[in-house]
């Protein structure tokens, strides 16, 4: 995956149900459009921080950026968040 540019963002979430049909909500960190793979357009897809990937990781411990998680959800403003 290439990064071609990143626009940081402030109360943005992606959102989604979790495996106990729960409602998830990261934290966005900004937007990032994505070079497309072959005949695949660019894309533009949420960035969230994560820390290190483990013992087998290069910089265990260490936040990084990430894409969202590959399930469906969607992309909500603060404002649009259940204040349940």
């Amino acid at each position: 995956m290439k990064i071609k540019s990143f626009a940081p963002t402030t109360d943005w979430y992606f959102v989604f149900r979790g495996t106990k049909d729960e409602i998830v909500n990261y934290r966005l960190a900004g937007f990032a459009t994505v070079e497309g793979e072959g005949n695949e357009s660019d894309q533009i897809v949420g960035m969230v921080p994560v820390t290190g990937g483990g013992q087998n990781s290069i910089m265990p411990g260490v936040c990084h950026l990430s894409t969202v998680p590959p399930v469906n959800g969607t992309y909500k403003h603060f404002s649009e968040l259940d204040a349940k």
